[in-house]
């Protein structure tokens, strides 16, 4: 088995049966036959079967019931195909995996950096930021390619953003993924062909440098900062996603938190099982194009979810009965996707509004918790 890294800001679990990519596969009980059929079609074009893609991604903990709100938007075909990603070593590898946007190897992978991930480029930081972070403002600006020369404060800053989501880009996946199936982000901005076919989206830098910026700048916007912090109970998130979703719209990105960490997720369905009891179905960043399902008891006001293949496995465990909370980010009807307050751009003197300590701990919660390592001494970059 293949274990992937994961961080406290979001989980990055996966664990990957190497036989899938021989084809080989070990026996395992079907699929769940009480999911609805539409949770169990096709495998994405190029799996060896649909036995083999269940096996691998499985169904169990998909959502059961009866399917009673719904925003159409689904993993497949709305999803990206590679799961959250940690620090540049993780990126390569579930590049070599799952594909992407050039042929990667095991030998290529020792080459250091050659499909890891560059600090957001100057593109990003504008989308992000707006063009002061151009050192000649908008007169600087390459009309072809949107590319600038950025401030020396904006360069740290891109780095400090790309070093700060090693922890996971859980929110940059979800974010992205509910602004591409709105229209609020353009295709071209994931390096999609459309929003219909997120899923075979080839993840090049395009689609790594958004999903990294909007995982970066959830620290610098206030508004998104104060809804992480506090919270909502299960049956009202329920009752919100039954109230709000409707065919063609996703309004909500869902933020969990407790004993694994943070997690943020697309919920795009919900089912009622009865009893009091309904599961929000689940676009899980960790698990590309399966679905998953978080389920509410609104006797107790309680839910569980689960972020791994197994359940059971408490370490991905988040339960309202131990302590773990959640809310609704509405991506909609806030700025959470539009530009954040610039803390780099230039003042009246020409200087910048960043400035970091020599002390790498001490920038541990500088600029909203965006984590800046010092100057290396190594020589490496």
């Amino acid at each position: 088995m293949m274990r992937f890294s994961r961080g406290g800001v979001c989980v990055l679990s996966i664990s990957l049966a190497l036989a899938v990519m021989t084809g080989a596969v070990p026996a395992a009980a079907d699929p769940d036959p009480a999911l609805s059929a539409e949770f169990n079609g096709a495998p994405p074009a190029g799996w060896p079967g649909t036995y083999t893609y269940s096996h691998s991604f499985g169904v169990a903990g998909g959502p059961q019931g009866k399917l009673i709100a719904d925003s159409g938007f689904r993993p497949w075909p709305n999803g990206f195909p590679m799961p959250n990603w940690g620090d540049a070593d993780s990126l390569a590898t579930h590049r070599l995996i799952f594909g992407g946007g050039q042929r990667v190897t095991p030998e290529t992978l020792t080459e250091v950096g050659a499909f890891g991930q560059l600090p957001l480029n100057s593109l990003a930081m504008r989308r992000s930021f707006g063009d002061g972070v151009c050192r000649d403002g908008k007169a600087g600006i390459d009309k072809k390619t949107g590319q600038c020369d950025m401030t020396y404060g904006a360069e740290l800053l891109a780095r400090a953003i790309t070093n700060g989501s090693d922890g996971g880009h859980c929110y940059g996946f979800s974010a992205a993924a509910v602004g591409l199936y709105n229209g609020t982000i353009p295709a071209n901005q994931v390096g999609a062909s459309g929003a219909g076919i997120n899923a075979m989206n080839p993840m090049g830098a395009p689609a790594v440098q958004t999903i990294t910026r909007f995982a970066g700048t959830q620290g610098l916007i206030p508004e998104l900062l104060e809804t992480w912090a506090t919270s909502m109970s299960p049956t009202d998130v329920v009752n919100a996603l039954i109230r709000d979703f409707r065919a063609g719209y996703e309004p909500y990105v869902l933020g969990v938190f407790g004993g694994p960490g943070g997690h943020a997720v697309v919920p795009y369905a919900v089912f009622d099982r009865g009893d009091g009891l309904y599961d929000i179905a689940i676009y899980d960043n960790n698990f590309p194009n399966r679905p998953s399902a978080m389920t509410v008891n609104t006797v107790d006001d309680s839910f569980v979810f689960s972020s791994a293949l197994n359940p059971e496995d408490a370490d991905y465990r988040w339960d309202s009965t131990t302590g773990s909370r959640m809310n609704l980010i509405d991506v909609v009807n806030s700025d959470v996707l539009d530009e954040a307050d610039c803390p780099v751009c230039k003042a009246v003197d020409g200087g910048t509004y960043i400035a970091f300590s020599a002390v790498d701990e001490a920038n541990s919660k500088a600029n909203g918790g965006i984590r800046f390592d010092a100057a290396r001494t190594d020589g490496k970059e």
